[in-house]
């Protein structure tokens, strides 16, 4: 009983995931246990791990070959869960298309302010 209790505890879970996980792009995350794959395996992703707005999401059971498909919605830290073995990862995302504009616009606001102050500078010296 000892022995089966210790073997129990040394086995542990380890993810992979077969790219870095980027915004709404698949990724697959396989889970083994000692280079066998994990069949059944309930896989969880934590967005903001210890955060406020911590979000828990079951990405799906592992099939025969020890492998999830998983499309992340959230980009930054997140945690990725399957037995008593985690993962953390940081998924890469884009910027919102509204701080591409601001952007832009600031930057053409700040282009004209230079030229305008450009043009008064040239006046004051004729």
């Amino acid at each position: 009983m000892i022995a089966l209790l210790l073997t129990a505890t040394l086995t542990r879970a380890e993810i992979v995931l077969e790219k870095q996980p980027s915004l709404r792009a698949e990724v697959v995350v396989l889970v083994s246990d000692q280079g066998e794959p994990r069949a059944g395996e309930t896989v969880r992703v934590t967005h903001r791990p210890g955060l406020h707005g911590e979000t828990e999401v079951a990405i799906g059971i592992t099939d025969s070959r020890g492998r999830v498909r998983w499309k992340p919605t959230v980009s930054g830290v997140a945690e990725i869960r399957a037995g008593s073995e985690t993962h953390r990862v940081n998924i890469n995302g884009q910027a919102p298309t509204s701080t591409w504009v601001m952007l832009l616009t600031s930057s053409l606001l700040g282009i004209g302010a230079l030229i305008g102050g450009l043009r008064r500078r040239a006046r004051r010296r004729e």
